[in-house]
Parts: C-alpha cells; sequence; structure tokens
C-alpha cells in the first residue's frame, strides 16, 4: 500500500464508491486527503515522500542513479536501493540499521524481509566470513526455458555457432513468410535473453546483440539461432 502514503500537491476529488455511498448525499463527492492507486502521480507522490524521509535521516541519492541513496560518517556507511516500496539496505553497522528502521517505521508501515535473497529475477547468495556477494539467475531462466517451451531442449556447448552468419535477407519478404513469422514470438524472447546479458550472465552479450539486430523483422534463422542461446543456458543455468 506504499502508493496511498504519498501526499497531494493539489485537490482532487472522486466519486463515491458503489458499496459506500452516502445515503443522505448521493451526489455528493470526496475530497482525497492522500493519494490512490490510480492517480496518474500516485507513483511520483510516493517517491516524493520517500525521498524527503531518507534525506531527513541523512540518505542522499546518487547523482549517477537517483534511486540508489548513500549515507557515510567517519563511523559507517549505508547505502539503500530502491524499487517502487521495495527496499534493500547495505551496511555493516548494525546499529545504524536500527536506526534507519526505526526512522522509516515512524512514518510508513515496513516488513523486516530478512537478508537479500531473490529481487527482480536475480537470486542472491551472501558468504559474510568472505565478504563476498553472489548473484545469479538459475531460476530465471528455468522460467524463461518453460515459458518458451525449451525445457527438454538438448543443450549447447555456446551461445552462437561462429559458422553462422545472420544477415537481412533471411527476414520475411512476403505476407505469407510475416504471417509465419507472427506466431514466434521472437521481440520477447530476445528482451528475456536482454535482462539475463545486462544483470548475470555478459557471457551471451555478444549474441543476444547480434539477433536484436534482427528484432524487428526476424527470421525463421534468427529465431533458429535464439533458441540455441536458450539451450546454451540450460547447460549453464548453475554458472555464477
Amino acid at each position: 500500500m506504499a502508493y496511498v502514503n504519498g501526499d497531494l500537491d493539489e485537490e482532487i476529488f472522486m466519486e463515491q464508491a458503489d458499496h459506500f455511498i452516502d445515503q443522505k448525499h448521493p451526489d455528493y463527492v470526496y475530497k482525497q486527503q492522500r493519494s490512490l492507486y490510480g492517480l496518474k502521480q500516485a507513483g511520483r507522490q510516493w517517491f516524493c515522500k520517500l525521498d524527503q524521509k531518507l534525506k531527513y535521516f541523512g540518505l542522499n541519492p546518487l547523482s549517477s542513479d537517483k534511486c540508489v541513496y548513500k549515507l557515510k560518517n567517519s563511523k559507517a556507511e549505508l547505502i539503500v536501493i530502491i524499487y517502487v516500496d521495495d527496499l534493500i539496505c547495505c551496511t555493516s553497522n548494525v546499529n545504524l540499521y536500527l536506526e534507519y528502521m526505526k526512522c522509516l517505521s515512524n512514518e510508513f508501515a515496513i516488513k523486516d524481509m530478512g537478508k537479500l535473497n531473490f529481487c527482480l529475477g536475480i537470486e542472491f547468495s551472501q558468504n559474510v566470513k568472505n565478504c563476498q556477494i553472489t548473484m545469479f539467475q538459475s531460476k530465471y531462466i528455468e522460467n524463461v526455458l518453460e515459458k518458451f517451451n525449451m525445457q527438454d531442449a538438448k543443450t549447447m556447448k555456446t551461445p552462437l555457432d561462429p559458422s553462422v552468419k545472420l544477415t537481412k535477407e533471411m527476414c520475411p519478404e512476403t505476407e505469407a513468410e510475416n504471417a509465419e513469422m507472427s506466431l514466434y514470438p521472437y521481440p520477447f524472447l530476445i528482451g528475456s535473453l536482454m535482462y539475463l546479458a545486462i544483470c548475470t550472465r555478459p557471457d551471451i552479450c555478444h549474441t543476444v546483440n547480434y539477433l536484436s539486430q534482427f528484432k524487428e523483422n526476424p527470421g525463421m534463422p534468427h529465431w533458429t539461432v535464439a533458441k540455441r542461446v536458450l539451450k546454451y543456458l540450460k547447460a549453464t543455468k548453475s554458472v555464477v
């Protein structure tokens, strides 16, 4: 319920909800005191409220990424990463963390989810002793394989056969060819692969960039090569 915490900068009125109509004044409208889901400015108002609270605690956004906040003093360092209403906190100082949680709980209803294990399709493994954090996407790969019905496919040792050359001449040219290729979700597959390449799998970057050149009008040879990447990922899904 993050968005209802946002303050409104202007007067907004709404019709009475079906099950909450004032029988004495059925034609009245409600004046909103707070932001609600569905308002075009709801997301922004929530972020402004959260930004205000984080800055009050001493955190400031990075110039390179406004969703990453940092506090650093002579004793400790605190980094907060924001995704809508999910906040990832990084610090080695327990007392600073507790102060931060208390500050937020004074304003919002929050819940400590413990150590970070999963976020946005990325799995995290922490080794406190060695000061290591490992990121991988095994579950995401499994979901992608199932989504494109490739969970039972044979595996490949490389994402791309170096002897294969893809060209625009392989793209559909007739209505019949276009109709056939419309049955294959090539752009969605490229999007799924691109997310993997950006997050945790730089080993497929070259191939995905190569395939993305034909995203607007792919032919069957392009689709075949894209499926090879999935076969490679199946063989290497546990790579970290």
